[in-house]
């Protein structure tokens, strides 16, 4: 890869010097900087920084070379200095040297020649013409890595390492501390305001764990910033102080130290080469993360630690001034418009509005309109810092920042009620609290920030779940749940959270500006949040940066990388909120909404770039005209809304029969099992002995189990029914057969106390009694449905809701097919013959037509299915009812006659024969990746003879016959007690059962691809 980037670089070189005429430092220096640039970002974190600030040892003197290669912590790597051809390029390596410039690792050139120094000795000279041995020269210079570096990298290795240690040391200082009076007396004084300042549920435990972190990074901020006296003036850092004081001494103080002595050491020594304080602050950012989760990784997934880059920060600051001047005719700097960031993380937004802020009106904003508030100790503290710092380094002189707030913003919604926050708000320090009711009180005009991205727990296990906010939950309760239509909302989400806290804060005119997920741009569940939005603000301006990597296929291609730099999997979007009260006399009009999103397939330094090199109105923004539903996005097909509905909230909950306008009465979820490895299985013999363990350890309970591997795999379900004394013995009886993916039977531990959310397979699947069921995704990438004779899991489609037939009352069966239906397709038809399992047989040919699946996707994306009155009412039963015996009866149709081919293992020593019956379950391709026709099952045995039509019938992105494939390989468990005890799946064992059923639904594929075929091509 380097040497066509040199290549490249001598191209370019030439191409100036032909069209420029000359080699002076300033017209050739572009080129060599490209080339270093891009062999940096090769290295993975590295980058040049070009004209960054150093101080010489000993000196205060601040020199930049024209480059210096910087990682991530912001160490140095190497320097780069260009001169004139016109200059003697050994002459100037000399001044430089005498000037104080490092002679560690440092390229000096002059486009004609190359000399590299390292320590100080000349170690090699190379002519630029030659391309090999400039690409020597430069493998040389990049493959450096300076003392310092590896110390401190082997430093942060060491700390991670001894990190546990000294956890378990202060742990059991504190645990000692216990029984002593002041002790507790002071920690029971912090944890009582603690609780009313931060977080209801804070503990001894939360407060031990608050003041390890206060002990173990004070040096961190002595060293980086040189300043001592931070944590004895700091108002929270005082009262933790106080408290550490009265243990943290003697031998455990030396202790601590000396373990903690050569992190310490190594943090000094490199940030004493940085001179920049902006440099300073990326380097405690990125050590903060660091540390954070090395000390805690729990605590940093709950608090979404992932910092904004500043190209979003700058452009959101320069646009809300934009936006301000536009719409009130103000600025940013101007009084009167105060400026609150609610979640401030390490101080991102308020230095760089430190920055941006003329300087002449700074120290009145400084002291009285810039505010921001901060949950988590250790980023406050930073904060607080890279705050303090950056003004001083602007004005010249240090003045102390009084308006950062250590509380948590979503608890903090006083403002208003008149009285409430006196007694919500008693804080972590008095002077604290006296900051809390100033901001409360102050007409804050700009809201602005990175609201926590995390919204939900991935594992219960981890017992890591975001807290509840019992206000501001309702607010988004009685706003965006109560006008949204989907039947599964999750509007709880952090930053949902924020903006509707953020809305209720801004009581005048003023703007929200935050960059957040980007789901409430597009999620169906977002709907009720969009229409309350959009009744609440005057205008919204939404840029949609994408790089949602929880999408697949080509979708996930087009979105392009995440501008947080990859580092979270979420789509971002940066948006801007204006609210304008109208005049007293004037009807507020609608809301504007404008919209931009970049385009399909660029990186995050793309996106990155066009927010660094765009001004606010040079985006073209596109007009907003949200549908009746309140899409923003992808909007539907207008001829939908005349479709029968084939199931609807409306029709569910209806308590007559004139109420019912959808074709099903009842739908509900597939089963949730939330423990497939524990409740599921190929095998009913291997899930019996499975629940037999899982059953006693649940009743073991799951406290004290935090941090270990887990027997029991804990749900918020689960939990709570464990501490309702909900308890059930095994029993045979609950085991039964359902549908787990497609064309794939599992077993499954029927138990309302197990699984976690059942189905509603007591209704819609009773032992013993017959039912028909179609499994429909809505709401993802693709729409698929898929009957079943069997009870269903929730991902049988997707993310699937089921449309039985039937339902049971005990034995009674009752017809799910609505009175309503029935009644609206005899009157259309004109066909009083016509009955409920007709109507279920033209649904389920309705929902497989392939014109209707492509014309409508976006609606079938968006709520559940609407069907038309297509002509040919009986043919199209006909069709449904041939599609329906072939899914439902896939087990027993006829098997296609596939050739088998057997390939006996030349070496019959047990060993190879092992190795040969190990699975493979692979389509063949060709070189073009195209099926061939054949299946390798493993070593032993080949299927041919597959039609290419058997691979066109597909359920989201695999064929049928790939699901079959994909759902009897061979795993490893994730669990590590099923890991250990239960791993007794292997692919011999049911290799011919598996051959049967390939031939088989070879035969489905083939026979739905002939139906499909007949249907019209066009909807109509």
């Amino acid at each position: 890869m380097s040497l066509p980037l040199v290549k490249s670089f001598q191209k370019r070189l030439e191409d100036i010097v032909t069209h420029g005429g000359t080699r002076n430092e300033s017209s050739v220096r572009a080129a060599f900087q490209t080339l270093l640039s891009g062999w940096a970002e090769g290295q993975g974190d590295l980058r040049l920084i070009p004209e960054a600030g150093y101080s010489p040892p000993g000196q205060k003197n601040v020199l930049r070379p024209d480059g210096t290669l910087k990682d991530a912590l912001q160490q140095a790597h190497g320097y780069w200095e260009s001169k004139d051809e016109a200059d003697n390029l050994d002459d100037e390596i000399q001044k430089k040297f005498a000037l104080g410039y490092p002679r560690d690792n440092i390229i000096f050139e002059d486009s004609q020649t190359a000399v590299l120094i390292q320590h100080g000795e000349e170690v090699m000279r190379a002519d630029m013409a030659d391309a090999d041995a400039l690409n020597t020269l430069l493998g040389l210079f990049f493959a450096f890595e300076p003392p310092e570096v590896t110390e401190f990298r082997k430093a942060i290795e060491s700390f991670r390492a001894e990190l546990p240690g000294l956890l378990d040391v202060l742990r059991g200082a504190i645990a000692d501390a216990e029984v002593e009076d002041d002790y507790r007396q002071r920690r029971d004084e912090f944890i009582e305001t603690a609780r009313k300042a931060m977080n209801p549920a804070f503990n001894a435990r939360d407060a031990g764990e608050m003041l390890i972190q206060h002990i173990l990074t004070g040096e961190i901020f002595q060293g980086v910033f040189d300043n001592a006296q931070y944590l004895e003036e700091n108002n929270i850092a005082q009262q933790l102080q106080k408290l550490a004081e009265t243990f943290y001494k003697g031998k455990i103080r030396r202790d601590v130290d000396g373990r903690t002595k050569r992190y310490y050491g190594a943090i000094k020594a490199a940030a004493s080469k940085i001179a920049d304080h902006h440099e300073k602050q990326k380097f405690l950012k990125v050590l903060y993360e660091t540390f954070y989760r090395a000390y805690n990784p729990a605590g940093a997934d709950k608090l979404g630690i992932f910092y904004t880059p500043g190209e979003i920060v700058r452009f959101m600051i320069e646009a809300t001034d934009t936006l301000l001047n536009r719409h009130f005719g103000t600025g940013l700097a101007d009084r009167g418009v105060e400026i609150l960031d609610p979640a401030t993380g390490t101080g991102t937004f308020i230095t760089e509005l430190i920055d941006y802020l003329p300087r002449n009106k700074l120290a009145y904003k400084y002291e009285h309109e810039l505010h921001c508030n901060e949950l988590a100790l250790l980023p406050y503290y930073i904060a607080n810092l890279n705050i303090e710092a950056t003004y001083e380094q602007k004005m010249g002189h240090y003045a102390e920042f009084k308006n950062i707030v250590l509380v948590d913003t979503l608890d903090n919604t006083g403002f208003g009620i008149q009285g409430e926050y006196n007694a919500l708000f008693q804080s972590v320090s008095a002077e604290n609290l006296e900051r809390v009711q100033r901001q409360n009180a102050r007409p804050v005009r700009v809201i602005i920030g990175n609201p926590p991205y995390r919204a939900n727990q991935a594992n219960e296990n981890d017992n890591n779940k975001n807290r509840e906010y019992p206000k501001i939950d309702k607010r988004i309760k009685d706003t965006y749940i109560a006008h949204s239509r989907a039947q599964k909302t999750k509007l709880y989400d952090m930053y949902a959270r924020f903006l509707r806290w953020a809305t209720d804060r801004l009581k005048q005119d003023g703007i929200v500006a935050f960059v957040s997920n980007s789901s409430f741009v597009d999620a169906k569940t977002f709907d009720g949040f969009r229409e309350v939005v959009a009744e609440e603000f005057t205008d919204i301006y939404v840029i949609n940066m994408r790089g949602n990597a929880n999408t697949s296929g080509e979708r996930r291609k087009r979105e392009g990388g995440n501008v947080f730099n990859d580092q979270i999997k979420v789509g971002v979007a940066v948006y801007f909120l204006v609210k304008t009260k109208p005049g007293s006399k004037k009807k507020p009009r609608p809301c504007e909404i404008h919209y931009h999103e970049v385009p399909d397939f660029w990186d995050a330094e793309q996106k990155k770039a066009f927010l660094r090199d765009n001004k606010f109105w040079d985006i073209d923004f596109e007009r907003i005209r949200p549908d009746d539903k309140h899409n923003w996005v992808n909007l539907a097909e207008h001829d939908w809304e005349a479709f029968l509905p084939v199931a609807d909230k409306e029709t569910k909950a209806a308590k007559s029969l004139g109420q019912e306008r959808a074709i099903f009465k009842e739908y509900a979820p597939g089963i949730v099992s939330a423990r497939d490895e524990w409740v599921t299985s190929l095998d009913a013999k291997h899930l019996e002995a499975k629940m037999k363990a899982f059953i006693p350890e649940y009743e073991l309970g799951y406290a004290g189990q935090e941090s270990e591997a887990l027997k029991v795999k804990w749900s918020r379900n689960l939990k709570s029914r464990f501490d309702k004394k909900v308890r059930e013995k095994f029993s045979k009886k609950h085991v039964r057969k359902y549908a787990y993916r497609p064309y794939c039977v599992h077993y499954f531990y029927n138990s309302s106390v197990y699984l976690d959310e059942d189905g509603s397979t007591a209704e819609f699947f009773p032992e013993g009694l017959p039912n028909l069921s179609i499994s429909w995704n809505f709401g993802g990438n693709q729409s698929e449905s898929l009957a079943t004779d069997k009870p269903s899991d929730f991902h049988f489609t997707g993310d699937s809701q089921c449309l039985p037939l039937y339902r049971y009352k005990g034995s009674e069966r009752i017809d799910n097919i609505t009175d309503f239906a029935l009644k609206a397709f005899r009157t259309h038809y004109k066909n009083p013959k016509i009955s409920r399992e007709d109507i279920f047989h033209y649904v389920y040919a309705v929902l497989h037509h392939p014109a209707y699946r492509e014309k409508y996707a976006l609606n079938l994306r968006q709520e559940f299915p609407r069907v038309p009155f297509y002509p040919a009412f009986a043919q199209w039963a006909a069709w449904g009812a041939e599609l329906l015996a072939l899914h439902v009866g896939f087990e027993t149709v006829a098997p296609y006659p596939l050739k088998r081919e057997e390939h006996p293992p030349k070496n019959s020593t047990p060993e190879a024969l092992a190795l040969a019956r190990k699975a493979k379950l692979r389509p063949v391709r060709d070189a073009a990746k195209d099926y061939t026709g054949a299946i390798e099952l493993d070593g032993l045995t080949t299927l041919r003879g597959v039609p290419p039509e058997a691979w066109v019938y597909r359920l989201g992105n695999r064929s049928a016959l790939e699901w079959v494939l994909e759902r009897h390989k061979e795993s490893t468990p994730k669990d590590p007690t099923i890991r250990e005890k239960f791993n007794t799946y292997r692919f011999a064992d049911h290799k011919e059962r598996v051959i049967d059923l390939l031939a088989r639904v070879t035969t489905v594929s083939v026979e739905t691809v002939r139906v499909l075929g007949q249907m019209p091509a066009e909807t109509v």
